[in-house]
């Protein structure tokens, strides 16, 4: 497992390669977890006994609770053997990246207009003797869809007051939907209680959201006033001005108007006017919020686009104005800034960079209003991105205790300058058994370099079959590649081939033998002048002065017949992988191998393609994004072809990894 989002319905955790690099073997190896996260926490994966020079990986599948919220977790791996032996502690980062969730946001207004069951005056107050709707309308503000919501009143009673319809269902409500319900209690004229409370429940049965709210609604003692019923348009003129749900300070606040809004006013009582919402709706503002206009009403439509509904219950507001989700960067320091909104005020927030608080410095906030009634907070913070993947995270609280975030997810590649590429495919041989599609798969690299990855074509520099003799791969790489990148440049060397290994006491290796690529006109029975020794590759090597050079040999040089390596009596060798490390010596170089040495490389009609190619091309086309941010990175490539060509092969075929290019290299775009 590698830092990154785990997204499916469960977490992977795979023991990649633990290998026993002494000289004697390790007994009853063991691992256990420790684990932020519960269902990984506490968990053992047994290794048994591991040889000197030997491999193991080993798989923990956990399950996902489809309730996991999104969250940053850490797991930290102890391993134990028998006689004390055992590897260090690793330790590492993970996202759960939860189901998209609903979030219930809720409004309600007093309904006594003689609409449904009410019986009043229409000023959306409760009096003694009336019959009341409570008109809850509930808004979906979350991701995921919301299933049967529904809403319901409890601990409503006292002399006089009855609940005449305590639970109404709203059905499901998808994101950014919405739906109303209306429930209705009545008091009589001879009510002994001076307000009517009670609790609001409302609930949903998809992720168990709910929502529990007490509600301390008025009770008027005096005789309900008359609505003088008009039809004039009116402009608004106060600065977001409040629109209550009744006639009435002390009613709910059901939306705001800005200034300059044009309305339609239907009622007048003393200090308050009646206006005509979206809707369908009733609601009321102050009369020294509005002027009347001069005109008919017809003379002017009311355009109402300055309404805003204000719900109850509903978290703040976090629109992060920079960066955007999956951006790729390729300077280190960016601005992060936004703006957070709440109609009860923004208590406090904070951002944080990969799971760290970011400190506020002196471009950190910005307050409209005063307190802790500050409706609206500004934010910007100066970052430096690490190299990879970067995920900002914005919380905030209101003052009800509601909580909301926003996360984003970037990507910081150092720049690369150029791109070179070396591409080398032979399956016609001269001397030695013909390959089915070393020459196609070297094809296939180039053409995804230039239309994926967007190399230029001049930047990719092919041979295939019969062009790739052994002066021509020397000049390739030596010559041409070497003249042309530069230091700040990276360089990718793709080769798909036969390669084989014979006695030679004088390699620098363990195993005495020399290991060869083999162009196309290689004499198996005289490699030495035939084919290029690896030893020359790795001088090659020092000869490009490019920061960075990856070489990825889809080959092998067990000397066992089959696969992409030729018999040469050394069936019974046990081949070294001291050269992949000469090779890889050095700052900025990397060697991805198909196999392990010993191991041959398999070619198989069922893909058209070697077993590691193919998997390599699928995991760059996007296969391999193991975090989702729509690039793939050479560790992420790397990660896929060690996981894929294995259960594909039956465990015979394990591609190798060599060196450190001192920080991470996109090899693939999905996005």
């Amino acid at each position: 497992m590698s830092r990154g989002n785990v997204k499916g319905d469960s977490v992977l955790l795979a023991y990649s390669a633990v290998a026993n690099k002494g000289k004697g073997d390790l007994y009853r190896l063991y691992a256990d977890s420790v684990s932020s996260w519960g269902p990984l926490d506490g968990r053992r994966v047994f290794f048994g006994r591991i040889k000197p020079g030997e491999s193991i990986t080993r798989e923990l599948k956990v399950e996902v609770p489809r309730l996991e919220r999104s969250g940053e977790h850490t797991v930290k791996l102890v391993f134990h053997e028998l006689n004390g032996y055992q590897p260090d502690p690793v330790e590492l980062k993970f996202w759960i990246e939860g189901l998209p969730r609903p979030q219930l946001a809720y409004s309600l207004q007093v309904i006594d207009d003689n609409s449904g069951n009410s019986v009043g005056n229409g000023d959306g107050r409760i009096q003694k003797g009336e019959a009341v709707d409570l008109e809850i309308t509930v808004k979906n503000l979350g991701e995921g869809d919301a299933k049967n919501v529904a809403a319901s009143l409890e601990g409503f009673a006292g002399a006089g007051l009855t609940l005449n319809v305590a639970e109404g269902g709203l059905g499901d409500l998808p994101p950014g939907e919405s739906a109303t319900t209306r429930l209705t209690l009545s008091t009589t004229k001879s009510a002994r209680v001076a307000s009517i409370s009670g609790r609001l429940l409302i609930n949903e049965d998809n992720f168990n959201e709910s929502i529990t709210d007490r509600l301390e609604l008025p009770l008027d003692t005096e005789v309900p006033s008359r609505v003088m019923v008009m039809n004039r348009t009116a402009r608004v003129v106060g600065d977001e001005a409040a629109i209550w749900g009744g006639a009435g300070t002390d009613t709910t606040v059901i939306a705001q108007a800005a200034r300059d809004t044009t309305v339609t006013a239907t009622g007048e009582l003393p200090g308050w006017v009646r206006l005509a919402l979206p809707d369908g709706k009733t609601g009321w503002i102050k009369a020294e919020d509005v002027s009347f206009a001069a005109a008919a009403p017809e003379a002017a439509a009311p355009s109402q686009t300055g309404i805003i509904t204000v719900l109850q219950k509903a978290p703040p507001l976090i629109v992060l104005a920079r960066p955007r989700d999956a951006q790729g960067f390729e300077r280190p320091e960016i601005t992060v800034d936004g703006v957070i909104a709440d109609d009860s005020g923004v208590a406090r927030y904070e951002v944080t960079h990969n799971g760290a608080v970011v400190p506020a410095g002196t471009r950190a906030i910005s307050v409209v209003g005063e307190g802790e009634a500050a409706r609206e907070r500004r934010f910007s913070r100066s970052v430096t991105l690490s190299e990879g993947t970067n995920r900002f995270t914005v919380k905030a609280w209101d003052n009800e205790g509601l909580e909301s975030s926003k996360t984003v997810t970037v990507t910081y590649s150092k720049p690369q300058g150029a791109v070179y590429m070396a591409v080398i495919g032979i399956s016609d041989y001269q001397n030695v058994p013909r390959l089915k599609y070393a020459a196609s798969d070297a094809r296939a690299f180039a053409e995804y370099a230039r239309r994926n990855l967007g190399v230029p074509s001049e930047r990719v520099m092919c041979l295939y079959d019969g062009e790739a003799d052994m002066r021509s791969v020397r000049r390739l790489l030596g010559t041409t590649l070497a003249r042309a990148a530069r230091q700040e440049d990276t360089v990718i060397i793709y080769f798909s081939g036969h390669g084989a290994a014979e006695a030679d006491e004088a390699s620098e290796d363990a195993d005495s033998l020399q290991k060869y690529l083999l162009p196309a006109e290689a004499d198996p029975k005289d490699l030495f002048s035939s084919a290029i020794p690896m030893d020359t590759v790795a001088r090659i090597f020092e000869r490009i002065r490019a920061k960075r050079l990856v070489f990825i040999a889809d080959t092998c040089y067990s000397g066992a017949a089959g696969g992409k390596s030729i018999p040469t009596g050394l069936t019974r060798a046990v081949v070294s992988e001291d050269f992949l490390k000469r090779l890889a010596r050095g700052s900025g170089r990397v060697v991805i191998t198909a196999s392990g040495a010993n191991e041959l490389a398999q070619e198989t009609d069922e893909l058209g393609h070697g077993v590691f190619t193919y998997y390599l091309l699928e995991g760059l086309r996007g296969a391999a994004d193991s975090d989702s941010d729509g690039v793939v990175t050479l560790t992420e490539a790397y990660q896929y072809v060690s996981k894929r060509v294995p259960e594909a092969t039956g465990q015979r075929q394990t591609p190798q990894f060599s060196g450190d290019l001192g920080g991470e290299l996109l090899l693939g775009k999905t996005k």
